[in-house]
């Protein structure tokens, strides 16, 4: 995960989460000597028996810190290290000095080749020159407008293009991610009149409510149980399953599938409880599927990546075809869901989306296309179960500047290109993303949360 070129010294990796784990699970060519937090200095990290130290500790034993947490933070976190002693990087081998250059109009301006995406751009110079921008976004409605309007504007305009080419009447807005993405859809369809795909529906999944209902046998139920997981046994055990119980391996740090016949034993206790559950589990949720009457005519909207979720509802829903609509996915040949797989952002022989600045910015992605009611865990007859979600009320102020921008683009009339505009649109993103922040205020609410895969959170900046 870690770059070559910074093999050569020794590394005070910045960070104590979710991304600093992943970093140090990978990292055993490199000389990594200490772990760098503003809240936990002078304890020590248990996943490798790290020293958390100050920044000004660090200058001690290190060659270079390392900002080690998702791309989000490395802006903020940077402006409280920069004054440090030691050399700043980031995970992409760049001294975070190169990386970050002021932001200007002009270079935003300098990213259009036409027309039309110019006017994208000025409609975004046009807000931030009206509320006298900096650096910092101060209030989240601008911030939905500047950064995500353009995003949301770009994707409902290719959604309903690529819907109409694939003879798609019918769409699923998928929970939590298509809550807000089916609002702007609706209201795009209210402002055009456009009429060809207009029936939408916010259809509710998640990963423990699909994959579960979606088992059918035993070696279904271990790739079920073995999927990617780190953190503690206690919460895989509650998470993917719904177990409560504290005893004295609860604690214990696991990574699946690396793990796997830990977790074996610790399951096989359940196993009988467990299949009972996944039987009861099905009916209901296949009663709520078959309710929405799918055939090849409807199609799944959803952020992205692997597509197993749609590929889970096909099979629960016993539909062969209905194509899913994406930011980004993995279309690498060892995917078996590509073939069923349409992505707006990223180019076509980007099969990994590795070039997709919406793709590196996932977790954020996550945590603005939310929805209030949490994710849903479990069904009971005709009732879900969820898990609370954070404070929605920033992604409604969102969504706020969001439908401002749409609003501005419609009256323009703007001509889109469904291959060139996505292209451009994220370009525009990376910008924004790489050359603006949240106010320090702004950022301390961003929340991320992927309890499917271990209870390591990016909070605000560690």
């Amino acid at each position: 995960m870690l770059p070559k070129n910074l093999k050569q010294y020794k590394i005070a990796l910045y960070g104590t989460g979710r991304f600093a784990r992943k970093i140090l699970s990978q990292a055993e060519e490199y000389q990594i000597v200490a772990l760098v937090d503003q809240k936990n200095a002078n304890e020590v990290y248990p996943f490798m028996d790290l020293p958390v130290l100050s920044i000004e500790e660090a200058g001690n034993v290190a060659d270079i810190v390392v900002i080690g947490t998702g791309e989000m933070y490395w802006r903020v976190i940077y402006e409280r290290i920069c004054d440090c002693k030691l050399p700043v990087y980031l995970i992409n081998g760049m001294q975070a000095k190169e990386y970050f250059k002021p932001f200007t109009k002009e270079k935003l301006s300098g990213i259009s080749d036409s027309r039309e995406e110019s006017e994208i751009v000025s409609l975004i110079i046009e807000r931030l020159n009206k509320i006298g921008f900096k650096e910092a976004f101060q209030v989240w409605q601008e911030w939905g407008y500047a950064i995500w309007g353009p995003v949301v504007w770009c994707f409902t305009e290719w959604l309903y293009r690529i819907s109409e080419e694939k003879g798609v009447t019918r769409l699923f807005f998928l929970s939590r991610d298509g809550f807000l993405l089916k609002k702007a859809y609706d209201f795009l369809l209210a402002q055009t009149k456009k009429t060809f795909c207009s029936n939408t529906y916010y259809v509710i999944t998640s990963r423990r409510l699909t994959y579960y209902a979606a088992i059918e046998n035993e070696e279904d139920f271990w790739n079920y149980a073995l999927y990617y997981y780190n953190g503690s046994i206690g919460d895989y055990l509650g998470e993917r399953f719904g177990i409560v119980e504290k005893n004295l391996c609860s604690d214990a740090q696991i990574v699946l599938p690396r793990d796997g016949s830990i977790v074996r034993k610790v399951l096989a206790p359940y196993l009988a409880m467990l299949f009972a559950d996944i039987k009861e589990q099905k009916k209901w949720y296949k009663a709520y599927l078959q309710s929405l009457n799918a055939d090849v005519r409807c199609g799944v909207v959803d952020t992205g990546f692997t597509g197993q979720i749609a590929h889970s509802l096909r099979a629960l829903m016993g539909i062969g075809y209905m194509p899913s609509f994406l930011f980004y996915g993995n279309k690498n040949k060892d995917n078996i869901h590509r073939e069923q797989m349409e992505t707006c952002f990223q180019e076509k022989n980007d099969s990994g989306a590795q070039h997709c600045s919406l793709r590196r910015f996932s977790f954020i992605v996550e945590a603005v296309f939310s929805a209030p009611c949490g994710t849903a865990v479990m069904m009971n007859e005709s009732q879900f179960k969820y898990k609370p979600s954070v404070d929605f009320r920033k992604n409604e102020l969102i969504y706020e500047g969001i439908k401002k921008f749409m609003e501005d683009a419609f009256q323009k009339n703007i001509a889109f290109d469904k291959y060139q505009m996505p292209l451009f649109i994220d370009k525009v993103f990376e910008y924004m993303m790489r050359h603006t922040r949240l106010s320090e205020d702004l950022q301390a609410d961003i929340r991320w949360e992927d309890e499917w895969s271990g209870r390591q959170y990016e909070k605000r900046s560690a």
